[in-house]
């Protein structure tokens, strides 16, 4: 199910389809690793939109890691922090996504069509 388009959305690469699960969050800072729970608003083939309750910094790299709905495998990638939107949103680009994770990502999205068509 695309998401609804944004003003921005001319300017996309990817579709974004709506998306909603804990996103587990894990970054390193000052040698010390930091790991958080979010929850993901939106996804593409590059990246996800996703809210935690921490702050996350621009160019951070963060360690993603969840199960997608209706899909029973968990979903490890690689990302980095592209923007923040408010006080807890979070434009998160993937990096180095390996063509299992990629294959996994477009199944992913055909099920959510799938559902959306049913509504």
């Amino acid at each position: 199910m695309p998401a609804a388009p944004d003003p921005g959305s001319e300017s996309r690469r990817w579709i974004r389809y709506e998306i909603d699960c804990r996103v587990k969050l894990t970054c390193t800072r000052q040698g010390k690793r930091l790991v958080k729970y979010g929850r993901a608003q939106d996804m593409s083939i590059g990246g996800m939109l996703l809210t935690a309750p921490t702050e996350f910094f621009e160019g951070e790299r963060v360690e993603l890691e969840f199960t997608p709905p209706n899909l029973p495998e968990t979903l490890s990638l690689s990302g980095v922090v592209r923007q923040r939107i408010g006080a807890y949103s979070y434009g998160v680009e993937f990096r180095e996504v390996t063509e299992a994770q990629l294959k996994l990502i477009h199944r992913l999205f055909e099920v959510l069509n799938v559902l959306d068509s049913l509504k």
